[in-house]
């Protein structure tokens, strides 16, 4: 797996040096049309540096998706490495903050993911929360000045306390206050499982319910394999138990209670410096985990043809999972489910409806058509999104092309002198006219050509989505500028998203 990571680091370091850009994002892509690094600059100083590789088994497959900040130097400082299979399932997850990875998961061949929380304290993490501590050179340390301080634990994705996991925290003997400790269950100072050690030489275990204490050890337990320098305690949840260790020896099993709340807190109950080292968290992630919710591939552009129908390249949602739409309407963002309504895997076309009663991407419909070719030479022009599979929101972008002559039967397809982009497959191709005549689909001969699905050699099956059966339409802006052109017809263009998991 690290060799893998490596070799993904090497090629993004790999691209060529940027010029000089003043404001907005920069992308450059690969010589198939993939997205390999982007960043954004304000007064032409790089604000965001988002660097991302991404390899194909086939044309529409992603592999390895990495995002944040990368630095020649010191390698990733913040954002996510993503790696899959070659069937596109999950394998592995990492997130890094500050150059340290705070969270790890690796899934199984049937989706079974184990996630792993950890802090190294090596520097501030926003992970934590709560008065008068400070993360630093290894250590968060909790300033006590009173009886009573706790600091608590904000993790990236919710865990549940009553699942199995297991839980390591390392805690310094020396320059240490009298009493510290870890609390499961935490909600306030009246409700916690405390699990305490005294003096870096005892240790006891309490539940504190509603402000009442009961002990479920005796008040001042030896430790029986103490350590001058570290105490360790690792607790284990195995289904009804929870299994305490210090220092390597089980020193304790209890019952697991019935926690009001699923959150971890770090305490100290004596004035002075509370020190606590390498806090780890593993546990299975259930299906009903955000986590499994928050990860979505783009998988190419679409564009509505009615208020609730999307048409994109069967490419873009071949073996997709859940799917949605994201997009921009009078400058609003939005994201909606959407579900595969039809198909034609042959002619390469499919057809999603997005299910929201009030969402209305256009009251006319902006484009048209005609039962006319477009002749060759023509201007024409597209509208989509090339960097669809980042993950990063930006507006939609147009290219400008000509139709190529004796190109109505180039594989298939119509063939433009138009910029190929992966993120682009299924946006659509307007004349100068604003009429459809096709859908961005596939390379041609290099990125300086571009196929597109024919509208004509489709106009049936497309209008009968439509619920349009006219042999021609005029768009309403047929004789705007481009410019109000592009702006209105950029609110009906939308990202396609699939689901990295299949679970609702």
């Amino acid at each position: 797996m690290k060799k893998i990571t490596i070799f993904i680091f090497l090629l993004v370091l790999s691209i060529c040096m940027f010029g000089q850009v003043r404001k907005g994002w920069r992308s450059v892509f690969d010589k198939d049309g993939r997205l390999t690094r982007m960043h954004y600059y304000h007064e032409g100083v790089s604000v965001i540096d988002s660097g991302l590789y991404f390899q194909y088994y086939t044309e529409n497959l992603l592999k390895a998706l990495i995002t944040g900040e990368i630095q020649s130097q010191t390698g990733q400082i913040d954002g996510s490495i993503v790696l899959f299979d070659h069937s596109g399932r999950l394998t592995s997850y990492s997130m890094k903050a500050d150059g340290y990875n705070v969270f790890d998961v690796e899934c199984d061949y049937d989706e079974n993911c184990r996630a792993l929380l950890s802090e190294s304290f090596e520097t501030s993490s926003e992970n934590w929360s709560g008065d008068k501590y400070r993360i630093t050179k290894g250590e968060l340390v909790i300033e006590n000045e009173g009886s009573f301080a706790a600091v608590e634990y904000n993790p990236p994705y919710e865990i549940d306390l009553s699942k199995e996991f297991a839980l390591r925290l390392v805690m310094p003997v020396k320059g240490n206050c009298a009493k510290i400790g870890l609390a499961l269950g935490w909600e306030d100072a009246d409700n916690y499982l405390l699990f305490e050690f005294s003096f870096g030489r005892y240790y006891n275990i309490q539940h504190r319910k509603n402000g009442n204490d009961e002990m479920l050890t005796d008040t001042r337990v030896e430790i029986e394999k103490p350590d001058e320098n570290f105490n360790v305690l690792v607790i284990r949840n195995e289904g009804k138990k929870l299994i305490v260790e210090v220092n390597s020896v089980i020193e304790e099993v209890i019952s697991v209670p019935e926690f009001k709340e699923n959150r971890i807190a770090l305490l100290s109950r004596a004035k002075g410096k509370a020190r606590f080292m390498e806090f780890l968290y593993r546990y299975d992630l259930s299906e009903m985990n955000d986590f499994f919710s928050s990860l979505w591939n783009g998988r190419g552009s679409g564009f509505f043809i009615s208020n609730d129908k999307i048409l994109t390249t069967y490419d873009a949602i071949f073996e997709s999972k859940r799917l949605r739409v994201s997009g921009t309407v009078g400058g609003q963002n939005f994201t909606l489910p959407a579900r595969l309504v039809n198909y034609d895997e042959q002619n390469n076309i499919a057809v999603l409806r997005v299910d929201s009663i009030s969402f209305l991407p256009f009251e006319l419909l902006p484009f048209g058509f005609t039962n006319l070719k477009p002749v060759s030479e023509s201007d024409v022009f597209s509208l989509g999104y090339p960097n669809a599979v980042s993950g990063i929101s930006m507006e939609p972008q147009s290219f400008n092309g000509i139709v190529l002559p004796g190109s109505s039967h180039y594989g298939g397809n119509r063939l433009l002198e138009m910029p190929f982009r992966y993120g682009m497959i299924g946006a659509p191709v307007f004349d100068n006219d604003a009429n459809l005549i096709g859908i961005y689909s596939r390379k041609g001969i290099d990125l300086k050509y571009t196929e597109i699905i024919d509208f004509q050699d489709n106009s049936r099956s497309i209008k009968a989505e439509m619920g349009r059966f006219e042999r021609k339409f005029e768009s309403p802006y047929k004789n705007a500028p481009r410019e109000e052109k592009i702006k209105v017809l950029s609110d009906i263009v939308v990202i396609i998203e699939s689901s990295v998991f299949e679970n609702e």
